[in-house]
């Protein structure tokens, strides 16, 4: 039986505003099982879902990234490599630090894509002759193939990724507005239910000391 947390409409809340969505998560057996697939599946696939679970993006987020999204800058503690996310739906762009686990990621897929010179992209459309980057049908695919080959089931997709991240950001005691923030929602409040779920789960759910235990 695939685990997930599943917050449903509270009474007398009005059916797909707020805490009325349904939120599925990957738990951490199935977290672990399916960046373990990841890994084997390649060293694009590995980065992609790292870069869509640690920065919970959206897949038309990661689908967009440009290689000069990626930038080198000096942030007073020495030189760190940062990534611009434009986001979607309205919300605010961000520019967070790319851990060196991830860099190492993508240093790795680098040298794999040479072969793509000219494209912007950082994961250039596979048919296209022109400089396209990957489909958002494309990236949900990925993700399928893998959950497979992971041995996950259930009604998942790619976005679980995203509420993964943020439930256990939430649990990591970050408060609702930092949350909102770092998956670049336009409203704050958008961010209330996961925290809410948290607080439903919080005797039954372990939180792993870091999230990013998952992808190293």
């Amino acid at each position: 039986m695939t685990e997930f947390f599943e917050l449903k409409r509270p009474r007398g809340r009005p059916e797909g505003t707020g805490l009325g969505r349904v939120t599925r998560t990957l738990s951490r057996e199935e977290l672990k099982r399916f960046f373990s697939a990841a890994t084997k599946a390649g060293r694009k696939f590995d980065l992609m879902f790292s870069l869509i679970f640690h920065f919970a993006l959206r897949a038309g987020e990661c689908a967009r990234i440009r290689l000069d999204d990626f930038k080198v800058e000096n942030r007073g503690e020495g030189n760190l490599l940062t990534l611009t996310i434009r986001a979607l739906k309205g919300g605010d762009d961000n520019k967070p630090e790319v851990p060196e686990w991830i860099e190492r990621k993508l240093k790795a897929w680098l040298k794999e894509r040479n072969g793509e010179e000219g494209n912007p992209f950082l994961f250039p459309h596979r048919l296209s002759t022109r400089s396209a980057h990957i489909t958002t049908e494309a990236i949900k695919a990925a993700f399928r193939m893998v959950a497979r080959r992971a041995g996950i089931e259930g009604r998942h997709s790619v976005h679980d990724l995203r509420h993964s991240r943020a439930t256990e950001l939430a649990f990591a005691g970050w408060p609702t507005v930092k949350i909102a923030s770092w998956l670049r929602h336009r409203n704050p409040s958008s961010s209330d239910r996961y925290v809410h779920t948290v607080e439903m789960e919080r005797l039954s759910h372990q939180l792993a000391a870091s999230p990013e235990e998952f992808l190293k």
